[in-house]
C-alpha cells in the first residue's frame, strides 16, 4: 500500500477520527507507526498538515508495537475462517465483523494504558 492509499483508506476515515477522540479525552496524543514505506511520503505530509504528532519508533520492534497485539487478536477471532477467505471483499467483510464484534473497546484502552508515558 502506498502512502496515498494509506491516507485514503486508513488515515482519513479511521485514524483521524480515532486521534481526535483521544485528543479530546486525554489531551494531545501522538501517533505511532512502524515506518513502512506507506507510512511515509504523502502520509507524513498529511499528518503534518493536520498537526498529528508522530512518535519515533524503532524499526522491527514488534514487542513494542500495539498493532501486533491487535493482529493476533483478530487472527484468533478469525480462526479457521482465515483460510477460507478467497477475495478482498470477503476479507473486508470478515475483518470488519471481527473488529466490531470481536475486539471490545476496552481491549484498545488496555493496550494504550499498557505502554509507559
Amino acid at each position: 500500500m502506498n502512502s496515498a492509499l494509506y491516507v485514503k483508506y486508513i488515515i482519513e476515515p479511521h485514524l483521524v477520527p480515532f486521534w481526535h477522540k483521544y485528543c479530546e479525552k486525554y489531551g494531545y496524543v501522538g501517533v505511532v507507526e512502524d515506518g513502512t514505506p506507506g507510512h511515509k511520503g504523502f502520509a507524513n505530509q498529511y499528518k503534518m498538515l493536520n498537526e498529528m504528532k508522530q512518535i519515533r519508533w524503532p524499526a522491527h520492534s514488534h514487542d513494542l508495537n500495539l498493532i501486533e497485539a491487535l493482529w493476533m487478536d483478530m487472527e484468533a477471532e478469525l480462526g479457521k475462517a482465515w483460510g477460507q477467505v478467497g477475495d478482498i471483499p470477503t476479507l473486508e467483510t470478515v475483518l470488519n465483523t471481527v473488529w466490531h464484534n470481536g475486539i471490545p473497546p476496552e481491549r484498545l484502552e488496555n493496550l494504550i494504558h499498557s505502554m509507559p508515558q
